[in-house]
């Protein structure tokens, strides 16, 4: 009886912990804000305060251009998390080292030009730690929409992300709205979950092993 009790009561708390992981491995405590300077309507939004995406920086369907725009991470950061982002421009290029992101605007740091009429063109965006390296278990993902081109990625479902390139380079076609969103990876629960239906057998032991001992390996791998 006692083996029993002390086997279903460390079955519970392995539930929990299986139920606990899953639920921060899917919610996204971190926030997106951003704002910009827009073609014929200047500063984006128009009192300067921030917009937090989902809504979009920029416009569909009025042929204006995306000049420039700051983003910045809000809600809960992890430490050291930053994001940093780079943009093509018309007439002068990538405006930071296209390959190394150390050097790029971050967190509230504006990118592009301002009284120039020149187009954005490309972004890259990444997520790193305040030294410049990438960092794990969160993604940034991003959308937009592009002169002549429409909605990139064409499928609603899908989004670019970390580092991947949005737009055009070379083809003078402008950027005109942006949709940025930061989510955190699904953890591979794999492991545990064998382990647990190992645990759901009938017990053959005599004796009990601590409970949860068996699965601690696997859970201790997914931190």
């Amino acid at each position: 009886m006692k083996i029993k009790l002390l086997y279903w009561v460390g079955l519970m708390i392995l539930v929990f912990l299986c139920l606990t992981v899953t639920a921060f491995a899917v919610d996204s405590p971190v926030g997106v804000v951003y704002r910009g300077h827009i073609q014929d309507l200047g500063d984006y939004s128009s009192d300067g305060s921030w917009l937090d995406s989902p809504e979009m920086i920029g416009t569909k369907g009025q042929s204006k251009r995306i000049e420039g725009f700051a983003i910045k991470l809000t809600g809960d950061i992890p430490a050291d998390m930053v994001i940093r982002y780079n943009v093509h421009v018309q007439n002068k290029g990538w405006l930071y080292d296209a390959n190394d992101s150390t050097d790029w605007p971050q967190d509230g740091d504006y990118a592009g030009t301002s009284g120039q009429s020149l187009r954005i063109e490309a972004v890259k965006i990444v997520l790193t730690d305040t030294s410049g390296e990438a960092v794990s278990g969160y993604s940034v993902k991003y959308r937009g929409h592009v002169q002549n081109l429409g909605d990139l990625p064409a499928d609603d479902s899908q989004w670019l992300a970390d580092g991947a390139q949005l737009g055009t380079v070379g083809s003078s076609l402008g950027l005109e709205a942006l949709l940025v969103a930061v989510v955190k990876n699904k953890t591979d629960l794999t492991a545990y979950t064998r382990c647990l239906r190992r645990l759901k057998k009938p017990l053959r032991r005599t004796t009990p092993s601590p409970a949860g001992r068996p699965c601690k390996r696997p859970l201790k791998a997914m931190r």
